[in-house]
């Protein structure tokens, strides 16, 4: 397993322990680091694909999926003002 998918899984794993309590509560924290470690997840894919095109990562879709419907038509101001940089960067990750 190259470095990068080897770091993508850590965050995964991590990423899915916060979203196992639920909908992150009103804690900032939780939020911005949610949308960081799927973020960071994702672009780490992308460059260990860059040396093997062919390469697939299911938790990775599984985690995305989970998280699109977690975020799927919420407005909260504070969700929305964590997670603005990740949003951006990564249009696919949230509903």
């Amino acid at each position: 397993m190259s470095d990068d998918l080897a770091r993508a899984e850590r965050a995964l794993k991590q990423a899915r322990q916060v979203m196992g309590s639920g909908r992150p509560g009103d804690g900032a924290e939780e939020w911005l680091l949610l949308a960081t470690l799927v973020g960071e997840a994702d672009l780490d894919f992308q460059r260990a694909r860059q040396h093997n095109p062919a390469l697939t990562f299911p938790l990775l879709e599984k985690v995305v999926a989970e998280l699109y419907e977690m975020t799927a038509g919420f407005t909260d101001p504070v969700f929305l003002r964590m997670t603005r940089a990740a949003r951006r960067r990564n249009r696919g990750l949230f509903g």
